[in-house]
This record gives C-alpha cells, structure tokens and sequence, in this order.
C-alpha cells in the first residue's frame, strides 16, 4: 500500500510540475513598423553645408541625418521612436536596462537618438582630437553647455521625464542629437530596419505612440490578444509642398 502511495505521489508532482504558469500562454506581443509614405528622393540624405571650411574636412563626407529612410517595400524609417502609451500595465518607474552614451565621432553625434528612463545617467564622451562643445535644450530640464576641449572627456548627467530635447553644437550646425526621457521602461529606438516589438503583456487595449524629429507624433490603438498577430504599423505621410516641423506632445 505505501508503494502505491509513493507512486501516486510521484505521478501527481510530475502533472503539476508540467503544467504552464498561471497565464503564461495569455501573454500578448506587439510588433509593427514605421512607414514612409512619399517621395523618398526628397529627403535623401546631402553633404552637409560648410564642412569644407572647418576642422571637421578630414572626416568628409559628413551627410545630413534628418530623415533617413530604407529602400524596401515599403519604405521604412529610421531614428523613430516607438513607446506605450496607455494599457493594461503598470507605468510607473522601471529599472534601467542599460547605460547609454552619447559620443562625439568624427564631428557627429552617435547616435542619432537617446531614449532614458528619469534619473539614468548618460555619459557624453567626445571622441574627436579637436575641441568641442555642446548645447542640451530642453525645456523642463536644465539647459546647459558642455565643453568637450579634449579627446576622451566625458560627462554624466540625468535627467527628469521630458519629451525630445535637442542636443546640438554651438560650432558645426550639422551636429545634432535628440534626448527623450521616459518615466516608464516601455519604449524602444526602432530597429534599423523600421521595426519594433514589445514583447509579453497582458491582453488588452494599448495606445502606443512613435515620433520622429522631422515628421512628428503619431497615436494608434490596439485590442492585443494571445495567439494574434497584433501588428500595429505607424505611417509617416509628409503632406505636398510642406515643410515638415518638428513634433514633441506625447
């Protein structure tokens, strides 16, 4: 009789040591692109104007970086950034996945788009023998200017939640970069492809928003389910003859 017991026991440990967590197969993921919808000619990327008369001519050719587009079919963009907005989780204060830098390389900024949570630090290292100089413009944020004189100087700031502020020099007028903080760990710079993903939430309603330094802020709604697809895409349409402005609500 104890041998059976034993054997009941055995089996009954092994089902439930099979069984999947609570919730574990509802758990949702969101993927999608942000589209080009336009005359992709139009904003290739040009020689940046005035390299040839500063100290910057030895890394020629420094090209414009405003809008950057990829020749698929569809066209998709590059340097959006993709963050959720409103839905079923928790959007408070995360942890910081990492510990990103903004360098000065051969008279650019790399990269393009800094994405933080509030209170991260960033570090701003200039990487170029010759002196430098950066203006941070953010509007609830300080404003400050650093000087970066010397190869291999580096600051740490943080920072509280504010939409995009750009970053820029006083010197090269082409050296531009933009800084977003978040208050929440939800968001994503797009993959160079034009692509993103969030990955394991609970089902349900979600806003997600994507912004982009040249064509703005877009929203788009989504009623995410397990075992869907739940591709949700942003397309970016300049209107004819405008000039596209810089968005920032959030």
């Amino acid at each position: 009789m104890h041998s059976s017991y034993f054997v009941v026991i055995v089996l009954a440990i092994a089902f439930i040591g099979t069984r999947p967590v609570a919730g574990q197969d509802e758990r949702v993921s969101i993927e999608g692109k942000v589209i080009f919808k336009g005359n992709v000619e139009k904003f290739a990327p040009k020689p940046a104007e005035g390299v040839e008369s500063t100290d910057c001519a030895a890394w020629q050719p420094i090209l414009t970086e405003e809008v950057l587009i990829n020749p698929t079919t569809p066209p998709t963009l590059r340097n959006a950034v993709v963050w959720i907005q409103a839905g079923p989780i928790d959007l408070t204060r995360g942890n910081p996945r990492e510990h990103p830098l903004l360098a000065i390389r051969e008279c650019r900024l790399q990269p393009r788009i800094i994405t933080l949570l509030e209170d991260q630090q960033l570090a701003i290292r200039s990487e170029d023998p010759i002196p430098h100089a950066l203006k941070l413009l953010p509007t609830r944020n300080k404003p400050r200017t650093l000087p970066l004189a010397k190869k291999g100087m580096q600051i740490a700031l943080a920072f509280e939640a504010e939409d995009p502020f750009a970053t820029i020099s006083p010197i090269y007028p082409w050296m531009r970069a933009w800084i977003f903080v978040f208050e929440h760990p939800y968001f994503s710079v797009i993959e160079e492809d034009g692509s993103y993903t969030f990955d394991s939430f609970p089902p349900g309603k979600y806003e997600l928003k994507a912004w982009h330094e040249t064509f703005g802020t877009k929203s788009a709604t989504i009623d995410a389910k397990p075992g869907s697809p739940n591709q949700l895409d942003f397309v970016f349409e300049p209107q004819t003859g405008e000039n596209p402005s810089v968005g920032n609500d959030r």
